[in-house]
């Protein structure tokens, strides 16, 4: 019986070392590359920025950190000229659903108007053995 406890035990570390190896530990240039063009191919025509504002929010942010609670969030202008239309983006963890959650607020810039029309919304998703996985959107709101 002692010999099959040990066994079993030996079989969960194993597997949870697996598993530790397979979450990367920050968000790197292939992760972020990878989430900017699934956000591309499945909502390309709700996406207002370009990956150099995701590469912005997301370098060398801790996935453990998130995990346990910690949150990430950028003001940034998605325009590519000065203006007073600033955008955000967050980026946080939900333990509930086990799904990284990005948060888009965006704020466009209209010369005839007095003031900066604005949108939001809020996509969610996993990392599996290194990989975006199981983008949706959640959220959207114009």
């Amino acid at each position: 019986m002692k010999i099959a406890y040990s066994l079993l035990i030996g079989l969960l570390v194993i597997i949870s070392c697996k598993q530790q190896q397979n979450t990367p530990k920050k968000f790197d240039a292939e992760l972020t590359s990878q989430l900017y063009s699934q956000l591309i191919a499945n909502f390309k025509s709700a996406i207002g920025f370009k990956e150099s504002h995701l590469t912005e929010l997301l370098t060398d942010i801790s996935i453990p950190e998130l995990k346990q609670g910690k949150s990430v969030e950028k003001k940034m202008l998605f325009e590519n000229f000065q203006c007073e239309c600033y955008d955000q983006m967050k980026l946080s963890y939900s333990n509930t659903d086990n799904r990284f959650i990005l948060h888009v607020y965006e704020e466009f810039f209209n010369k005839k108007l007095d003031w900066c029309p604005e949108s939001s919304s809020t996509y969610s998703f996993e990392i599996l053995e290194n990989k975006i996985s199981g983008l949706k959107l959640d959220f959207s709101a114009d």
